[in-house]
C-alpha cells in the first residue's frame, strides 16, 4: 500500500474476506490491515476501493544522497484507523521510569523530526508512528464474513530511528544464515528495545463494522504487568506478539496477546467473557475444530518471547506445548474463521 516504502510497512497481515451491505446491495470484500494502522477495504471482484483512498502530499526532504521520496501516500477515507497516528512529547508514558528519566525522554522526542506519518529517515533522529514495530503484524486479524465485521490487533509502537553510515562493505561468508545476519547488524551502544514511551494502550483489539465503515469497539489487548501490580489494568500488553485470533460465527473472539493469556470477547461488544493462562508466548494463529459435538481451541504457546521491556516478563503460570481448551458443553458450534 506503501510507494517507494523506506519505513519497513509492509502488508504483513492475511487479507480478511467478508461480505457486506454497501450503498444498499451485497458486496464481497477483502479487508487488508497494514503496518501504517489502517484497514484497505476492496471490492473483491473490481478491485475498487469501498471508500475512497486519498493520494495526500506527505513530508519531503531527504539526507541521504541520490534516495527519491514520493511525494504522495493513499490514506484511506474510511474506516478509521485501528492505531495512533502521532506521537509527541505530551504522549509520553506518565508510568515508566523516574521523572528524570521521563523528562529526558520528552526532551529526545521534542527534539527529533516529527513531520506526522511517513516522515523521512536520516541521519538525525525521527520519530516514526505508528513505528515499523506498530499498525498489524502477523495473525493480526480474523473476520466473520457472516455479519461484515473485520477485527484487527493493533500495537502503538512510536520508534525514535535514524541512519548510520555502513562501514566497509566486505563479502558475506558463507555459513548459515543467521551468521550472515550477525555480520550485517551489528549492535552498537545505544540503540536497542526501549521502554514504552508512549502513554497506553499499548496493543488494542478493534472490531469494524464494515457495513458501515465504522469502529463498533476498541479494547485493549491484554496488560502491562508492571502497571498491574499498581493496581493499572486495561493497557494493553506492552510487547508486540505474532500470535494472532480466532472468531466464531457464535459471537466469541478468542485473541492471543503478550501477557500469555488467551483473552474472550463477545464480539458483540467487546465484552472480556474470559482469560486462559499459557505457559509460554503464542506463535501461529490459533484455530478451532469440532470433535464429537465439541468445540475446541487450539493454541500453540512455546518459547521466551518477553512480554515486556528489559527483563519483564510473565511467569509460567499454564501450559505449554499446543494447547487445546474446550468450550463449555451446550456452547453453540459454529464456523470459525480466521
Amino acid at each position: 500500500m506503501v510507494h517507494h516504502d523506506i519505513w519497513d510497512l509492509d502488508n504483513n497481515a492475511a487479507p480478511q474476506l467478508t461480505t457486506i451491505q454497501h450503498n444498499g446491495r451485497q458486496v464481497d470484500v477483502v479487508a487488508v490491515a497494514s503496518k501504517t494502522g489502517y484497514l484497505y477495504v476492496f471490492d473483491r471482484v473490481s478491485g475498487e476501493p469501498i471508500w475512497p483512498i486519498e493520494e495526500r502530499a506527505v513530508p519531503q526532504g531527504t539526507q541521504v544522497p541520490g534516495e527519491k521520496l514520493s511525494p504522495t501516500q493513499p490514506f484511506p477515507t474510511n474506516p478509521p484507523p485501528f492505531s495512533r497516528q502521532s506521537f509527541t512529547a505530551d504522549d509520553s508514558n506518565p508510568y515508566i521510569l523516574t521523572p528524570k528519566e521521563r523528562e529526558e525522554f520528552r526532551q529526545r522526542v521534542a527534539r527529533a523530526r516529527n513531520d506526522g506519518p511517513f516522515t523521512p529517515i536520516g541521519f538525525d533522529e525521527v520519530v516514526h508512528m505508528p513505528g515499523n514495530q506498530g499498525g498489524s503484524n502477523w495473525g493480526s486479524t480474523a473476520s466473520n464474513p457472516a455479519d461484515g465485521r473485520v477485527y484487527v490487533i493493533g500495537f502503538n509502537v512510536p520508534t525514535l530511528i535514524r541512519l548510520l553510515k555502513a562501514g566497509e562493505v566486505r563479502p558475506a561468508r558463507g555459513g548459515a544464515p543467521a551468521e550472515v545476519v550477525r555480520e550485517g547488524y551489528p549492535v552498537t551502544d545505544g540503540f536497542g528495545l526501549f521502554p514504552t514511551i508512549i502513554a497506553p494502550p499499548y496493543t488494542t483489539l478493534t472490531a469494524y463494522d464494515l457495513n458501515t465503515g465504522t469502529i463498533a469497539w476498541q479494547k485493549g489487548l491484554g496488560d502491562d504487568l508492571r502497571l498491574v501490580k499498581h493496581g493499572v489494568t486495561g493497557t494493553g500488553s506492552a510487547a508486540t506478539v505474532k500470535g494472532g485470533m480466532v472468531v466464531t460465527g457464535a459471537g466469541l473472539v478468542f485473541a492471543t496477546a503478550a501477557d500469555r493469556k488467551v483473552h474472550v470477547y463477545d464480539s458483540a461488544n467487546g465484552a472480556e467473557l474470559a482469560t486462559l493462562p499459557l505457559g509460554g508466548p503464542t506463535s501461529g494463529q490459533p484455530s478451532m475444530y469440532e470433535h464429537g459435538g465439541r468445540q475446541y481451541l487450539l493454541v500453540t504457546a512455546s518459547g521466551t518471547q518477553p512480554t515486556g521491556p528489559g527483563a519483564i516478563s510473565a511467569p509460567h503460570t499454564g501450559p505449554t506445548g499446543i494447547v487445546a481448551y474446550a468450550l463449555p458443553a451446550g456452547t453453540t458450534t459454529a464456523r470459525s474463521d480466521r
